[in-house]
């Protein structure tokens, strides 16, 4: 087995990067453990270890002492203390110690957000807690993780929000809803786009032909295929007129103009004074950009900080820290708080 492809597997497996886990903003890195093949074990966190044993999934301990047998075909990272396992194409829910919290009997456990889980039985979704009780029934044809304390359902046709307790806040009446973000939800109706906020007035009319989600202060909306910017109160802030926009990072937004990429700031103003042929958003201080063969990380001076050679792939973004690239068939992750860029082995 080839040591990278089974990281890779592994790590989608646990919803974590190509190469390795985060955990409270450090880097989990696989440790050696005796009895077992570096393509045979991929970190959960800093004391748990997922392996595989002819073609089922355990877990271990840095030591190599079992935690969980070698009897499921998938294990996944559903909260920092609970794993959602699977056997037979069902899922269940142990605990770190190894524990059965919930056996294999759902289609689907998603992580857990705000304290619960979505849970699929049946063509049906509904909600578990930490102890795996069913809280929320599960009757929903569609189900979303919480946010701002409310979940976005799908009932009858239509969508509408409900709390932790299952009730509806907002009754099912959009075509379309995102989740709450900054205290407003994006929703459509008709095919026209606007915001509501958490008991259901409507802040922002639904006016748009599309719209993103609120980030700082500012969503995009979109208007006869041209792009701009409003504020909480819908006021227009950044004009309708351009091609596209990324929305606001770290104060900057991207915007594209006749086949190039600025970053501008929440007023409109350029920021940074060069374009580019391609521009990420800003994490941590940096941010993605090519031009005339030279690609890299760029700081919100338009300093280069982290150079890439000419044939290195388009980054794909996993946390807020790191970023993944590709060259020559290899992989390597670019630690975006520390600056440099690793081969993952």
């Amino acid at each position: 087995m080839n040591s990278r492809r089974f990281t890779l597997n592994l790590s989608i497996i646990l919803s974590f990067s190509l190469f390795s886990s985060v955990t409270n903003g450090a880097i989990c890195e696989t440790p050696k453990v005796k009895g077992y093949k570096a393509d045979e074990i991929a970190c959960i966190n800093n004391y748990l270890v997922a392996a595989v044993r002819n073609g089922k999934y355990g877990i271990i301990d840095n030591s190599g002492k079992m935690i969980l047998p070698f009897k499921y075909d998938g294990i996944y990272l559903v909260s920092e203390s609970l794993i959602s396992v699977s056997k037979d194409n069902k899922y269940g829910l142990v605990n770190s110690e190894g524990e059965v919290i919930v056996s294999p009997q759902y289609n689907h456990i998603r992580r857990f957000s705000e304290g619960l889980a979505r849970v699929q039985k049946d063509g049906k979704e509904g909600y578990i807690d930490k102890s795996g009780k069913v809280v929320i029934p599960i009757i929903y044809k569609y189900a979303k993780d919480f946010s701002e304390g409310l979940a976005r359902v799908y009932l009858d046709g239509k969508y509408g929000y409900i709390d932790k307790l299952g009730k509806f806040i907002i009754e099912p009446q959009y075509d379309s809803a995102e989740d709450f973000s900054e205290g407003l939800a994006l929703v459509s109706s008709a095919s026209k786009f606007g915001y509501i906020d958490t008991v259901g007035n409507i802040v922002v009319p639904l006016q748009f032909d599309y719209a993103m989600d609120f980030s700082e202060g500012r969503a995009v909306v979109v208007q006869d295929n041209k792009y701009g910017i409003i504020d909480q109160q819908g006021k227009i802030v950044i004009p309708i007129k351009f091609d596209y926009i990324e929305g606001f990072s770290e104060g900057l937004a991207v915007v594209l103009e006749e086949q190039e990429y600025r970053y501008i700031d929440k007023i409109g103003k350029l920021a940074i004074p060069i374009t580019y042929e391609v521009a990420n958003i800003f994490s941590n201080g940096l941010a993605y950009t090519a031009k005339d063969n030279k690609r890299g990380y760029i700081d919100k001076t338009g300093k280069t900080i982290i150079k890439l050679d000419d044939d290195f792939a388009f980054p794909r973004s996993y946390s807020d820290d790191l970023a993944t690239i590709e060259q020559d068939g290899k992989s390597f992750y670019v630690d975006l708080q520390r600056k440099f860029v690793q081969y993952v082995d």
